[in-house]
């Protein structure tokens, strides 16, 4: 290796580290420290405060980046870690300008191999890594030979000029799934992501997500069933041949919709339902149902057989000279009415037909005698009865006229209405009581007598031309409450909370809770008159009276039916005694017969302290605590005020009575609603009160006089006891 440099210890550009320290000084109290750039076990030296520790003795460093201290140290103490580095060759060989670096014999490199350019003219050995991106100079004629299976992991990508052969292989055989990512749609037998020229076998099954174009024939051999779970569409025909039969068959074992018109040149046999839009030409064999939604003008040939259900002609028959109609019986205009019934659920039949019914709920029948009316239950398994009884049970059957009663879901009841019928019957379910309702006979509209009973529902309106005269009890059927008239008590009848209204906007009303009863009156004054020389009486009981109100004359007030209070032409008269809380106020003079009894009011607070007299309390005040103070106030007032309880030209008497003790306590002021302005006080004796008792109870006794609005004039007077 001539022209070469070498370098023992460090190169002047090498960067590795061969000598690394680290200085530390513990924080606290530790034992344990890290060595940041790392050492290799034996090539560490560690220094305490400047001596050198002796390993094993002293210390332990086995793992390459720790220190263990056999004694702890702590704050003060300085530790130097040394480590001493192997020998690195750091770059010197990339470094080389003389020539190439020739190696005589095997060369072995632990770690990768880097370089821009690397020339190999024997046999390389070991691992790729990498993609191989910069692998260029691979002439056509090189070849990578393994001599075992070889694993890509990753993608192998292979391009060349399109449309030529990228990549030859004598055989294919793949253990696992061969994918094929190309996304490109197949519109022929050359484009797609996966184009094969030659012929396809599969062994398995087949299954492709997208379209699937055919350019030439498609063929089953020894193919039992064809799966189809969408739509087959076929553009030019379907031909299906028996085995070893040269006959065209169609054999359809569901139901089939075919989109347009099919033409069948030969017979179709179908094993389920055969639905169409049109039906062209004869049909044959059996047809089942009730053909509802047949439109259009078919004609239907029967050859020999018949009908064993009814026939409905919309608009006619016509017979040709040879035919014959035979029938248990003819419907036409002139002689039935038919209603087909239907069910809501067990609690109503419904019913469709004359009178504008559309799936009505139970409604009301009128019939007329002599008619005939045919009532076609189609309720899904609700026996259908005329009877003779009431609703709400089965009752007696009525039969005369009728055919087929208690019909069953799929029969016919027929009702010749005999000219001796009653003048009302009924229809009912035999299996349910709610389903249920009347049927009215009349001789065109004649007036209806009713000998039993009369029940009106809510279901629909019944409407009578002439009179109506019930005989037994009828019941108003509401959605909540029922009405009665009960014919034995001759009384109508309303259920708790059920009123009676009156007034257009149902103003006023009468009704009971069943705790209470009330007459309310939303709209006007709620008048309770009489004619003359008639009284007006509230009795809180049968005979007892409580409230009488006579024409032009008194009104009387009693208690438990005695006569206590009376108006009369010059007042009210009152027997027996007479309470009265509160101002009282007599405009025309007051007379009594008995004695006069005043309420009046006590506290334990002294005047001087809150001198308040409320007369809302009574006229009459009293005080138990002794008046304290020289010159106290006495203030007349009430809850709504002096000035409010009493009009100008009238007078009040208060009164106020207080313990004392002492004759320096005495009242000499009066205010009136916390107001002294206004107010002309005179005291009796001609003087103001300059002292008061000198124990037991002083009386002040007060006569205003209402000259103004709040303008006073006060009579006052001073009693002293002592």
């Amino acid at each position: 290796m001539s022209n070469q440099n070498g370098y023992i210890g460090r190169a002047p550009a090498d960067s590795s580290i061969i000598i690394a320290s680290q200085v530390i000084e513990p924080a606290g109290i530790q034992t344990t420290f890290t060595f940041n750039s790392g050492y290799d076990a034996g090539y560490l030296d560690v220094y305490k405060n400047g001596s050198k520790l002796v390993v094993a003795d002293d210390y332990t460093a086995t793992d390459g980046s720790t220190v263990s201290l056999t004694s702890s140290v702590g704050v003060g103490t300085v530790l130097e870690l040394v480590a001493y580095k192997a020998f690195n060759l750091s770059n010197p060989l990339s470094n080389t300008s003389g020539g190439p670096l020739e190696v005589g014999t095997d060369l072995t490199v632990g770690g990768a191999t880097t370089g821009t350019s690397a020339y190999y003219t024997g046999t390389v050995t070991g691992t790729f890594v990498g993609d191989g991106s910069g692998l260029t100079g691979v002439a056509s004629t090189d070849n990578i030979i393994t001599s075992t299976a070889s694993t890509f992991t990753g993608a192998v990508n292979i391009t060349g000029a399109a449309g030529g052969n990228l990549l030859n292989v004598s055989g294919i055989t793949t253990v696992g799934i061969l994918t094929v990512y190309d996304t490109t749609q197949s519109t022929s037998s050359s484009t797609g992501g996966l184009v094969i020229h030659g012929g396809v076998g599969i062994a398995k099954s087949l299954f492709v997500d997208g379209n699937v174009t055919i350019g030439g024939t498609l063929k089953y051999e020894d193919m039992t069933n064809t799966d189809t779970l969408g739509f087959g569409t076929f553009r030019k025909g379907i031909e299906v041949q028996g085995a070893g039969s040269t006959t065209t068959t169609l054999k359809v074992t569901g139901v089939s919709s075919f989109v347009g018109f099919s033409t069948f040149t030969d017979d179709v046999f179908v094993a389920g339902i055969l639905t169409a839009g049109e039906f062209k030409g004869p049909l044959t064999g059996t047809v089942t149902g009730d053909a509802t939604g047949l439109t259009g003008s078919p004609n239907i040939l029967c050859g020999t057989g018949g009908f064993t259900g009814n026939v409905t002609v919309g608009s006619g028959v016509t017979l040709g000279p040879s035919g014959i109609i035979t029938a248990t019986a003819y419907h036409g205009d002139g002689g039935e009415n038919l209603w087909v019934l239907g069910a809501d659920g067990t609690s109503h039949y419904t019913f469709t037909g004359p009178g504008d019914l559309s799936a009505e709920n139970d409604p009301t029948l009128n019939l007329v005698r002599g008619q005939r009316y045919v009532f076609r239950n189609r309720s899904g398994g609700h026996p259908f009865r005329i009877q003779s009884t009431s609703n709400g049970a089965t009752g007696t059957a009525y039969n005369d006229g009728v055919t087929n009663n208690d019909a069953g879901n799929g029969t016919d009841l027929i009702f010749d209405v005999p000219y001796d019928a009653p003048n009302i019957l009924f229809y009912q379910c035999t299996a349910h009581a709610n389903m249920g309702g009347v049927l009215y006979i009349g001789n065109s509209w004649s007036s209806i007598q009713v000998g039993t009973a009369l029940t009106i529902g809510p279901a629909g309106v019944s409407t009578f031309y002439k009179d109506v005269t019930l005989s037994g009890d009828v019941t108003f059927k509401g959605d909540s409450y029922d009405l009665l008239w009960d014919k034995s008590t001759d009384d109508l009848k309303f259920p708790d909370n059920a009123s009676a209204k009156f007034g257009t906007g149902n103003d006023m009303s009468i009704y009971h809770t069943g705790s209470h009863g009330y007459i309310s009156n939303d709209v006007g004054d709620l008048i309770l008159g009489a004619g003359n020389g008639v009284s007006i009486k509230l009795q809180p009981e049968g005979g007892e009276d409580g409230l009488t109100v006579t024409h032009n004359a008194a009104v009387d007030l009693y208690y438990n039916n005695s006569l206590k209070f009376s108006t009369t032409g010059y007042g009210v008269t009152v027997k027996g005694g007479s309470y009265v809380s509160g101002v009282t106020t007599a405009f025309g003079g007051w007379h009594g017969g008995g004695t006069l009894v005043e309420s009046f009011s006590s506290t334990t607070t002294a005047y001087n302290s809150n001198g308040n007299l409320n007369i809302s309390n009574g006229n009459v005040q009293f005080s138990s605590a002794n008046l304290g103070g020289t010159g106290s106030t006495l203030n007349i007032m009430s809850t709504t005020g002096i000035n409010t309880d009493i009009r100008v030209n009238q007078a009040l008497n208060v009164t106020a009575f207080t313990a004392v003790n002492a004759t320096t306590a005495f009242v000499n002021k009066v205010t009136i609603d916390g107001k002294a302005t206004g107010i002309t006080t005179h005291w009796v004796g001609g003087s103001v009160p300059e002292d008061g008792g000198g124990s037991g109870v002083d009386t002040y006794s007060f006569n205003i006089l209402k000259t103004g609005s709040e303008t006073y004039i006060i009579v006052a007077n001073q009693v002293k006891t002592s």
